[in-house]
């Protein structure tokens, strides 16, 4: 297949015989391809969307990723079980609403490649061998990406899978699902220069949901457009996305101009990650046209025609358009006030204000910690953040405040994650032995954490370890809730067997069960350390596998 001049948004790698040579399910010992891998973290740190698939024992795949040294972070997923390749593309598709024209699957075998293409039809294709035909690929040698909007890209569609498995294992009624969602639109016009630019990444970059008069070749090229559309009179439009709590960004955009008693929406897009988001699409546009019609009698969209903007037309007539013109591809739809009929949707509350850029939290984990936890933390205390990330948990607000709360009175706080992120100590929470010293912690923060690790028993011993006798512990640890497919995990830890482990040393203050008592989705607990041993070794529970989910529950 000529891949030349491809223009590729997507790539799917195999890993056997192509990031590493060697088989792993034969016992061989992958050795890693160092200049392919180099080669895909390069593609990571342009915008490029990768993924791993291999026909492998999971838990086998991630030791051999860690072994040979590549980064699991530049893939969105690594999808390893022993199902058909091809199966497994068509339900990342469906799980992602992918493109396939843009979207190349990268395998050493060509039966799967054919399989691939017989799936997808329209999928680029190439064997593992010709890779470096790419580094030719004029579309993605011109690609650039900052490493924020990398990360939020990669946390979007992360999320995307989680919510695509977490509905399909939802034992309930579509309606009852979507109202645990907890799903908020916040919207108005970006008036930073970093809200801009996410603005204009979504113009250039996404497949779906746009309404696109033109083709912005570049992010340079979108940014330009942008800013002569605002010197013209046009109006930017953005919306934030926060779903059960978590930030989403900036997922959708609009322009638009006034003229008398008419308003031109002149284009348009809704992130491809945002698509089947409970009537999302349709919760954004009916909220733009509601602000709309408070000034004018008649707003007009101008829309491209092209087979992915199928779903835009659907969206407009159920508004009650009408198609007012045509050119050659372009239409132009109008609607007036009076003809107007609204499409609110009951799961998604829509709020006009500032434009949130930063992690909220999860909502539970945040209510838990102000009312329980926030008012034990005393001045002069040392407090530890155990996987602090990005301030997911508790959120980018909450976790500056703990922090200041804590240095303003004389403490100290460390936030500590394995991955560097720019203001935290870089360390394992398994073993914490080079940053902090016995006994030496008043306070301890292990929320979400305890699930992802691979030895969870380490994390515990060391929190045992260096917390003072009287010091204090809040976690918080998911239990009926789906497989994260990133980043890793493991566990799942019941009241049982969380009371069973941390009594010899602690005592217990408080527990709180989210959702149902008999089978909660997320515990969380406050507990005191009592014991004056230093550790008291906890070993590994090896509990019950779920072989469907690769989950242990203990």
């Amino acid at each position: 297949m000529n891949i030349a001049n491809k223009k590729i948004k997507t790539i799917i790698t195999d890993f056997d015989q192509t990031l590493w040579s060697g088989t792993i399910a034969e016992g061989e010992q992958p050795v890693l391809n160092k200049e392919y891998y180099r080669f895909l973290k390069r593609l990571h740190a342009k915008g490029v969307l990768l993924f791993g698939m291999t026909k492998n024992n999971r838990r086998e795949v991630l030791a051999v990723l860690r072994n040979v040294g590549v980064d699991a972070n530049i893939f969105i997923a690594i999808i390893a079980n022993w199902d058909n390749k091809a199966r497994n593309l068509a339900l990342l598709f469906d799980q992602l609403k992918l493109r396939v024209d843009t979207t190349l699957f990268i395998d050493d075998n060509l039966l799967e490649l054919s399989e691939a293409q017989s799936v997808l039809p329209g999928i680029l294709t190439i064997q593992a061998g010709d890779w470096r035909r790419l580094k030719k690929n004029p579309f993605l040698n011109a690609m650039r990406c900052s490493a924020n909007s990398v990360r939020m890209r990669y946390k979007r569609y992360r999320y995307a899978m989680r919510l695509f498995n977490a509905k399909r294992t939802f034992r309930g009624s579509e309606e009852e699902f979507l109202s645990t969602c907890n799903r908020v639109v916040n919207l108005s016009q970006p008036k930073s220069s970093k809200s801009l630019e996410r603005v204009a990444e979504l113009f250039y970059r996404t497949n779906r949901l746009n309404f696109y008069r033109r083709q912005l070749t570049s992010l340079d090229d979108a940014m330009k457009y942008l800013l002569a559309l605002k010197e013209t009179g046009h109006i930017i439009y953005a919306a934030s996305i926060s779903d059960a709590g978590v930030n989403l960004g900036i997922q959708a955009a609009f322009t638009l101009v006034h003229s008398g008693n008419t308003t031109l929406i002149s284009n348009g897009t809704v992130s491809c990650s945002m698509i089947s988001f409970g009537d999302l699409e349709k919760t954004i546009i009916n909220s733009i046209l509601q602000k709309l019609f408070l000034h004018s009698e008649t707003v007009e969209i101008l829309v491209k025609m092209t087979p992915t903007n199928s779903r835009i037309i659907e969206i407009l007539l159920s508004f009650g358009f009408n198609i007012a013109s045509k050119h050659k591809k372009d239409h132009l739809y109008r609607l007036q006030k009076n003809n107007y009929s609204p499409q609110k949707s009951r799961w998604i509350r829509t709020l006009w204000g500032p434009i949130s850029t930063k992690y909220l939290g999860i909502p539970s984990v945040r209510d838990y910690f102000l009312r329980i936890e926030w008012p034990a933390i005393r001045g002069g205390c040392k407090v530890v953040m155990l996987g602090v990330g990005q301030g997911e948990t508790l959120g980018t607000a909450l976790t500056r405040r703990l922090e200041r709360k804590v240095t303003t009175r004389g403490g100290h706080y460390y936030a500590v994650d394995i991955a560097d992120y720019g203001n935290n100590i870089v360390a394992d929470a398994g073993d914490l032995r080079s940053v902090f010293a016995d006994k030496s912690i008043d306070y301890i923060i292990c929320t979400e954490l305890l699930e992802h690790v691979e030895h969870y028993w380490s994390v515990i011993n060391e929190i045992t370890r260096i917390l003072r006798p009287g010091g204090r512990l809040f976690i918080s640890v998911p239990y009926a809730y789906p497989k994260h497919e990133y980043p890793l995990d493991l566990w799942r830890f019941s009241v049982r067997f969380l009371r069973s482990t941390f009594i010899p040393y602690f005592r217990i203050d408080q527990i709180e069960l989210e959702g149902s008592k008999r089978n909660p989705r997320r515990i969380l607990m406050s507990l005191t350390r009592t014991s004056e041993m230093v550790t008291g070794e906890v070993i590994r529970d090896r509990g019950k596998v779920d072989w469907e989910t690769g989950l242990t529950y203990l």
